[in-house]
């Protein structure tokens, strides 16, 4: 007897307001602030901007795209429910993203969210042929799982192998991409580290690859906890990485030794709640790399962490996102 194949919802919300393109960041930041809040994880987000796109890549190759599926304006955001789930209230959702894109002053364009049931089999693996090997820095080269790497790209970097499944971090994010680079200038082969928040657990992997010195990664999400479970086991390291489930630094045991370098790409709500709790699982002089941050939200982390006994000694950006880096006073 087969078995029988799910049902998923495929549900797609078309923002665009007028400010255009120069809103995107904070706009997305909206968005991610309120799905956070419903629970709804493994979302994309396609945006006008990106839909055509020139680029030379590291190799020197030049590349032109032009994403069909992706909006002529504004930002679409798709995400997935099994059909068994409960699903969002449409109407709920759009009015209370409209409430809070006014306090926020933008003013709403274009405003709708649409539905289709959909086969797993039709989307479960279509999406791989559109994730490929992504070179970052000249440290790291993040792999999808199915893919074989020949080892004249490879070039001495360190491999790290994802199935990104339902949890954040791929590797082609501007924020992860800016904490791998910052790991790259900041990490040293002895360091202690704590990746906060870690998804598919990219950044454990990656610290791992660099650091002889231990690595613990927490999340509050168990499907994170799985995905992550799975990738250390897919690059070697599930023995050498201590995954632990729970709410931030919550999650570590109260005697935990303290750490040379932590690591957090998380939203900027979410790291000003943290920031304050850091001293007691750092070391002397230790390092602190916070990503996830819009532009725009910038000023908030640095008075935060100012006023919490930290100096910033560096700041890495990429589109519209900064990654910061800072040390214990």
């Amino acid at each position: 007897m087969g078995r029988a194949h799910s049902m998923w919802q495929e549900q797609i919300l078309d923002v665009c307001t007028s400010g255009g393109a120069d809103e995107e960041a904070l706009l997305l930041e909206i968005i991610t602030a309120l799905f956070s809040e419903r629970g709804i994880n493994g979302w994309e987000a396609e945006r006008a901007t990106d839909r055509a796109r020139y680029w030379q890549t590291p190799y020197g190759e030049e590349a032109y795209i032009v994403h069909d599926t992706f909006p002529e304006e504004g930002v679409r955001v798709r995400w997935y429910r099994a059909l068994s789930s409960k699903p969002d209230d449409p109407r709920a959702l759009i009015e209370e993203l409209s409430q809070r894109l006014k306090a926020a002053g933008l003013t709403v364009k274009t405003l709708n969210l649409s539905t289709r049931l959909i086969h797993e089999e039709d989307w479960a693996h279509a999406w791989k042929a559109y994730y490929h090997p992504v070179p970052i820095g000249k440290c790291f080269l993040v792999v999808p799982a199915w893919e074989h790497v020949p080892p004249e790209i490879e070039k001495g970097r360190h491999v790290v192998r994802l199935e990104p499944g339902m949890a954040f971090g791929t590797g082609t994010h501007a924020s992860t991409v800016l904490s791998l680079l910052a790991l790259e200038r900041y990490l040293k082969q002895e360091d202690d580290v704590l990746d906060v928040g870690t998804g598919t657990g990219i950044l454990a992997i990656a610290a791992a690859k660099v650091t002889k010195g231990r690595v613990v990664a927490t999340d509050l999400d168990p499907v994170a906890i799985r995905s992550a479970a799975y990738n250390l086991a897919l690059n070697g390291l599930a023995a050498r990485v201590h995954l632990l489930e729970g709410d931030l630094l919550q999650a570590l045991p109260s005697e935990a030794n303290p750490f040379d370098l932590i690591i957090a790409n998380i939203l900027p709500d979410v790291l000003c709640q943290m920031i304050p709790d850091l001293h007691p699982f750092m070391k002397a002089h230790a390092t602190l790399i916070v990503s996830g941050i819009v532009t725009s939200r910038l000023s908030l982390i640095e008075d935060t962490l100012k006023a919490h006994r930290f100096q910033t000694i560096d700041r890495l950006y990429q589109e519209d996102w900064v990654a910061v880096v800072a040390q214990k006073d």
